[in-house]
């Protein structure tokens, strides 16, 4: 029977005296959720009967506390982890965003580049059929290349003092532009955090803002910035339509010095023949000896007839004969004129100087008349070309500062610091 003995019962068999035993049983109770800093010593009846055995027990009791230690020491540790890499830096941006750093409003605008289409077909398609794409979306990327470039920004600088207001006193440390020589970036380059432009490559329009220290420097900032991007591409227009027109009158001005050229030349052949038209001259010479021929043809019928009539001995005969007699001397006259040089050069050579003369202002006319045409050509063209810079959304600014975004701006940089902690916590140097 077992005995009883105060609260516990100690039965017949023996107590475990193998270390086995003992530390089964601290296991035991430690995974039933207690410390191992709470277990309480055994009562008289579950102490060991042999030395080795209670050894063992505060070995193991030992080890116990032991792990407990370092479990404490290693949640203390990324504790202080945390604190120093998560809640001070964000506390940091949280007071920089809130005290130190200046509200600053936001204003915005959208524009648009458009070309007029050379389609006559597009004046039904609206204003985006009446765009050519290809030429829009150049234009486009060269105003927006141009709003973000330096040399807008040292315009608005002569007009405004742009890079003096975002470099001055009025700006927080961190914020205010200024010269990195280490990086090699420029004040104007480091304008883009406060000055930033986008395209829609579907559409093309132009979205451009401006941030500062009120709303109404955003606003005049940015009205300015689109009358310089407009100025720019106008001049761009203007010098692209001149140097077309420059082109074509350039032809237009050779083809009239060609045509004066040919004209005084057909002059000087006709000083030097002596004749206004030895075209006419020598169709007068020819007309005269059809005539002539005309009549000896006519003889000679009357010759054949007279012979054929047994009268070929007659007077009239004769007659005839001396009339186809002189006949033939005038045709002899009228072209040894189409042949003769003594005045220096044949009736035939001048005919064909004065139609060379004449081809010359013919060729000249044709060549005026289709640089003109070229010339009305280009300047069509050269205003079609013209692009036209539209404010589809004027720019505004709301009544608040929207810039920085204390709130957002801490969760951010709270979820930045807490990933950086996760990184350096699961690698560990080797």
């Amino acid at each position: 029977m077992p005995e009883v003995r105060g609260n516990s019962v100690e039965t017949d068999a023996a107590i475990p005296t193998q270390p086995e035993g003992l530390l089964h049983k601290l296991r035991h109770r430690f995974t039933r959720g207690r410390h191992p800093t709470q277990l309480e010593k055994p009562d008289d009846q579950w102490l060991p009967r042999s030395t080795e055995a209670s050894q063992d027990w505060q070995a193991a009791d030992a080890v116990l506390r032991q792990t407990a230690a370092n479990r404490r020491k290693l949640h203390a540790r990324f504790a202080a982890k945390f604190v120093v890499a998560v809640l001070l830096p964000t506390v940091g941006v949280w007071y920089y965003v809130s005290h130190v750093a200046i509200p600053l409003h936001t204003a915005s605008a959208v524009i648009s580049v458009t070309k007029p289409s050379p389609d006559a077909n597009a004046a039904g398609l609206g204003i985006l059929g009446a765009v050519s794409g290809g030429g829009q979306m150049r234009e486009a990327f060269m105003v927006l290349e141009y709003m973000r470039s330096p040399a807008a920004y040292a315009a608005l600088e002569e007009d405004l003092g742009l890079i003096s207001y975002y470099s001055g006193d009025n700006m927080d440390p961190i914020g205010r532009v200024r010269d990195l020589d280490v990086v090699q970036i420029t004040q104007a380059q480091s304008l883009g955090r406060y000055i930033r432009s986008s395209i829609d490559v579907q559409s093309g329009l132009i979205s451009t803002s401006i941030r500062a220290r009120s709303r109404e420097d955003a606003l005049g900032f940015l009205t300015a910035l689109l009358a310089t991007a407009e100025l720019h591409m106008n001049d761009l227009s203007a010098r692209l339509f001149d140097e077309r027109m420059e082109q074509a009158n350039r032809a237009v001005t050779r083809a009239r010095d060609q045509l004066e050229s040919a004209q005084l030349r057909l002059v000087e052949v006709q000083i030097e023949n002596g004749e206004v038209d030895p075209q006419a001259t020598v169709a007068g010479i020819y007309e005269a000896i059809n005539l002539l021929e005309a009549d000896r043809l006519d003889l000679e019928r009357r010759i054949l007839a007279l012979e054929a009539a047994g009268n070929d001995g007659s007077p009239i005969v004769s007659q005839y004969r001396s009339s186809q007699w002189e006949i033939d001397q005038l045709i002899a006259v009228q072209r040894a004129r189409l042949v003769d040089n003594s005045s220096g050069r044949s009736l035939n050579e001048k005919l064909s100087a004065h139609e060379a003369a004449k081809a010359s202002v013919l060729v000249g006319e044709q060549i005026l008349a289709a640089a003109l045409a070229s010339q009305n050509e280009a300047r069509q063209a050269a205003e079609l070309g013209v692009s036209r810079f539209q404010i589809v959304v004027p720019p505004q600014a709301p009544q608040i500062a929207d810039y920085p975004q204390r709130w957002q701006t801490t969760a951010l940089a709270l979820f930045i610091f807490i990933s950086l902690l996760a990184v350096f916590s699961i690698v560990k140097p080797r």
